[in-house]
């Protein structure tokens, strides 16, 4: 086909897509084409049609679990893709062609939150793909934003170098200030700030006028360029954002390649040095990487220092597990694989490596690279495989990640579990993992073409539906629920020393996830106890086993038991880092300890325990450090929080049971 005819081609393809109601693919999602098909541009169109009718039957055929139904949240925007959950009632929406707009009871506000259409760059799977909010907002404002773009110079010119041109584009990752004076729900005029992308400019895109491989962006006399996130072709590009529970800023970014060939730029995905492909932390004030991220190499502005994990095709969307906060991504495959990737510090292999559960399947049509050549030779010894895959060959498929479901809202059957979807299969499931860390996966819903699945502060299950520009809850109306039970605390001033042993007992950390009040129960033996919060008891000589247990207003209990040791040593924990007094937001702290037995040697590190104990001017809470934090050191990142100041503490268990814990305080300067 001459380059004529392409061009005449590729303009027919805006005509259509400018006519129909959404692009057949859209926000970080592949083609419908079944296996990815490198054939003409004629046949992309006649696919594209064929999607069109399908599509329409697809949303005629929307089924639910017993007990739920589909509720219209709002309607009337213009594709959708990404949403944001406010905490004062505002709902953001990014619609893909550059527009985010404001929701509220179930309308959209008349002006838009911003509009930096302008700016985004919407040919295919490109355009504005994600909104996040500041996990403070609105105390801190901030709103951040993540899109293909299309620089100034771009206005200038036409055809694919043109404003929304099919030539090669870059993306970034902006911030914004939400505007107290209009509620919050306009943004402040000139607020953005460039936090991924500083180098995404005109002049480090390959070639503005084609998506030709031989001249990749962000690449310079065989360098890659720092701060610059290419998007050579119509799909792989930046994904989606979330703060983590670490209070860092994470965000996908595909390999910005052709989704059907095997050429050299495929390789960036497994180059540290590259942007692409990755899963990236950075710091939401600077955009620089964090000292604690894997790779980092003592530059928090190069390449390498912000990615957590790499080898990943297009990790469009992802989630954190909430009981180890590892991230959880989708990432959306080639020929034959749709794949769910667990965990930081990982290479997942992408071109050499794709799709298998818990196995490596190699990619051998990449062979002819030496990258993929070597880890082949070395059996994949470097390379983590998936936690989930599922083959899409003769039907297309598209996964996306939502949220793992914790709280009472749906039945207990799926209390623990993941929810994604496929984009293109046209369905939800549950995803539960096993011992051996693998997926296992049930259906749950039919749901036409979603591109966005999360939990809504309501508890419920929503998803965007790109097509008819719809947020859609599914709300469960049946009875089949137990309220989720309050997490027990128990703290105690010691856990050993001389008999008679004055111990000071605090419940005060304890909480229950609706947020009610707690009864308290201490049992200390020979049916003597406290309903207090805090207390102070009395230990002869001896181990005695003292018991909490708190219980909510829905009458679910928790407990948990301690045991206490007067007249006799029991183990020591010691902190001996970090020697500090304070710290500033932004910090990354290092911490390590020890723990001695009562003999005098050392007790091994999976017997040490780390918690962050986060102090507010009005309580506290224990949400600094994963549940699992273990180990003779670590790093914890002092987010914005708000908080007055941090509570490190370190418990050691010995070989009989017994407990010391240690802990040391910093303000926030």
């Amino acid at each position: 086909m001459s380059v004529a005819s392409i061009r005449e081609s590729r303009e027919l393809e805006r005509g259509l897509l400018g006519s129909m109601h959404g692009p057949p693919y859209s926000g970080g999602m592949v083609s419908p084409l079944p296996s990815h098909s490198r054939g003409s541009w004629s046949m992309l169109l006649l696919f594209w049609c064929l999607a069109c009718s399908s599509i329409v039957a697809n949303a005629q055929e929307m089924s639910l679990p017993e007990g739920f139904e589909a509720e219209t949240v709002v309607s009337g925007l213009v594709r959708p893709v990404d949403v944001a959950f406010s905490s004062i009632g505002l709902t953001f929406i990014a619609e893909k062609p550059g527009v985010v707009r404001t929701v509220s009871g179930g309308a959209i506000l008349h002006d838009a939150f911003l509009d930096i259409s302008a700016q985004v760059n919407e040919v295919g799977d490109r355009g504005l793909v994600g909104v996040e909010l500041h996990p403070r907002f609105p105390d801190v404002p901030y709103v951040y934003l993540s899109f293909a773009y299309d620089p100034p110079e771009v206005h200038a010119l036409s055809d694919g170098a043109g404003p929304n041109g099919y030539g090669a584009r870059v993306s970034r990752l902006i911030r914004v200030t939400a505007d107290a004076a209009h509620g919050y729900a306009r943004a402040v005029p000139n607020s953005e700030v460039v936090l991924l992308g500083t180098n995404s400019t005109f002049a480090n895109i390959g070639d503005p006028t084609e998506h030709n491989p031989l001249v990749p962006s962000c690449e310079r006399d065989g360098t890659f360029v720092r701060d610059c996130l290419a998007a050579d072709e119509h799909s792989h590009t930046i994904g989606r954002m979330q703060f983590g529970p670490d209070g860092a800023l994470y965000v996908t970014n595909g390999d910005g390649t052709n989704f059907g060939g095997t050429q050299a730029y495929h390789m960036r995905g497994l180059d540290l040095d590259s942007l692409a492909g990755k899963l990236l932390r950075i710091d939401p004030e600077t955009g620089h990487g964090l000292p604690d991220n894997p790779f980092f190499d003592g530059d928090p502005e190069s390449n390498r220092s912000k990615v957590v994990s790499y080898g990943m095709r297009n990790p469009f969307s992802f989630t954190f597990h909430p009981d180890t906060w590892e991230p959880v991504m989708a990432d959306v495959g080639w020929t034959s694989w749709e794949m769910v990737k667990v965990g930081a510090g990982h290479n997942f292999g992408w071109p050499c490596y794709e799709g298998g559960s818990g196995v490596l399947v190699e990619q051998r049509v990449f062979d002819t690279f030496e990258t993929c050549r070597d880890l082949y030779d070395a059996d994949g010894d470097t390379i983590e495989s998936p936690a989930y895959a599922y083959n899409h060959e003769g039907t297309g498929g598209s996964i996306i990640v939502g949220e793992f479901q914790t709280d009472s809202s749906y039945p207990d059957t799926y209390r623990g579990s993941l929810f994604i979807a496929d984009y293109y299969q046209a369905w939800i499931r549950t995803l539960t993992f096993g011992e051996d860390g693998l997926g296992v996966s049930e259906p749950f819903a039919t749901v036409p073409f979603p591109v966005y699945l999360a939990f809504g502060p309501d508890g419920h299950l929503h998803y965007l539906d790109i097509w008819s520009g719809a947020l859609v809850r599914l709300r469960y109306t049946g009875q089949e629920r137990t309220p989720p039970a309050p997490e027990a605390v128990m703290r105690l001033s010691t856990h050993s020393g001389e008999a008679p042993l004055t111990v000071e007992l605090d419940a005060t950390l304890s909480s229950d996830p609706a947020g009610g009040a707690l009864s308290y129960l201490w049992e200390f033996g020979s049916n003597l106890s406290s309903t207090l919060s805090t207390t102070e008891w009395f230990y002869f000589r001896g181990d005695h086993t003292v018991r909490l247990t708190v219980t909510n207003e829905a009458g679910m209990s928790a407990s948990v038991e301690e045991v206490v040791r007067a007249g006799s040593p029991g183990p020591i924990a010691m902190i001996d880092e970090p020697e500090i007094s304070s710290y500033a937001t932004g910090d990354v702290i290092h911490y390590a300890g020890r723990g001695i037995a009562a003999d005098g040697s050392d007790i091994p590190e999976e017997r040490l325990r780390w918690q962050l104990i986060i102090h507010y001017d009005d309580g506290a809470d224990l949400t600094g450090l994963p549940p699992v934090a273990a180990g003779s050191a670590g790093t914890v990142y002092a987010a914005d929080r708000g908080e007055v100041s941090l509570e490190l503490c370190l418990r050691v268990i010995d070989e009989d049971g017994m407990a010391d814990v240690a802990c040391t305080n910093f303000d926030r300067r």
